[in-house]
């Protein structure tokens, strides 16, 4: 059951209440919260019982004890976060991309078993069938017979403290900037800010140095990496990636002009008979939508 810090329903206007879809309820909670100024609702999970909890719960047990947290006798603290990714690489039934030898299966891949929300349980489903299929099938995971270009010499890149918090620290920022402009509610001025913002970001990383000696490297190079220095390159790829995955999200959530399944949208709160679509990004080119193949 939730309840907000004053002890009233956060979702008591939804259909449905604690039972309504995930969707319905986490923007229920997330309107609450901004309301209120709160950071949190509780959800107390006494009502199951202890028998049941300690029987079917185990490991949510854990977790919470682990924070200091008995939700035997205490409500939990939660709020709603990103969960899954709806969406993803496109592939066929065999897990294989449009690149030659690269294959996606799992929350990366858009194979077609979930919908505007995913599916309870599909997920499990979805990797063990693709996996099975990737296995059944021919794999190549030849890069190419082309010869490597020769390697190029690259100086020594020196780690520092800096450049590992400052990597940090641009990380929180995109999350934090993803989550408040296109997270459980989204609107086309928010959205389009952000958009702004993560390009500047996106500009400023393409002058990171980490990033540019990563660059630089060629297949075959042999430049010795220290753990430490693998440790910061790895870090700085990762906000790489995720400024990337930001502007995709963006792209698609200012282009997807309707409210649908995980995707809400203020400013357009209806459901729109033509975006029954796929939107397609592809990079180099304008984002698209295709039907879904779905028939009445």
């Amino acid at each position: 059951v939730l309840h907000s810090l004053d002890g009233s329903d956060p979702v008591a206007a939804v259909g449905g209440g604690n039972l309504a879809s995930r969707d319905e309820v986490s923007r229920a909670v997330a309107r609450h919260m901004v309301r209120r100024g709160d950071t949190h609702v509780w959800l107390d999970l006494r009502p199951i019982g202890q028998e049941r909890l300690l029987r079917q719960f185990p490991s949510i047990l854990d977790r919470c004890r682990a924070w200091g947290i008995d939700p035997l006798t205490m409500p939990v603290p939660v709020a709603p976060a990103a969960h899954y990714w709806m969406g993803g690489v496109e592939t066929d039934l065999q897990a294989r991309t449009t690149v030659p030898g690269l294959y996606a299966l799992g929350e990366v891949a858009s194979s077609g078993v979930h919908g505007a929300n995913r599916l309870a349980s599909n997920s499990l489903m979805e990797c063990l069938v693709c996996a099975h299929q990737l296995g059944q099938g021919s794999l190549d995971l030849d890069p190419g017979s082309q010869a490597a270009p020769a390697c190029r010499p690259g100086a020594p890149i020196t780690v520092t403290s800096r450049s590992m918090v400052t990597a940090q620290e641009m990380g929180r920022r995109i999350r934090h900037l993803c989550w408040t402009m296109a997270g459980v509610n989204r609107q086309e001025d928010a959205m389009a800010m952000a958009q702004q913002q993560l390009q500047a970001l996106a500009h400023g990383l393409d002058q990171r140095p980490e990033l540019a000696w990563l660059k630089t490297s060629v297949p075959g190079d042999r430049r010795p990496i220290l753990p430490q220095t693998m440790g910061l390159l790895r870090r700085w790829v990762e906000v790489e990636h995720l400024c990337a995955l930001g502007l995709l999200l963006l792209e698609a959530a200012r282009f997807r002009r309707e409210s649908r399944g995980g995707h809400h949208r203020l400013d357009h709160p209806a459901q729109q008979p033509f975006w029954r679509r796929h939107s397609r990004q592809q990079q180099g080119r304008a984002i698209t939508s295709s039907p879904v193949g779905l028939e009445d």
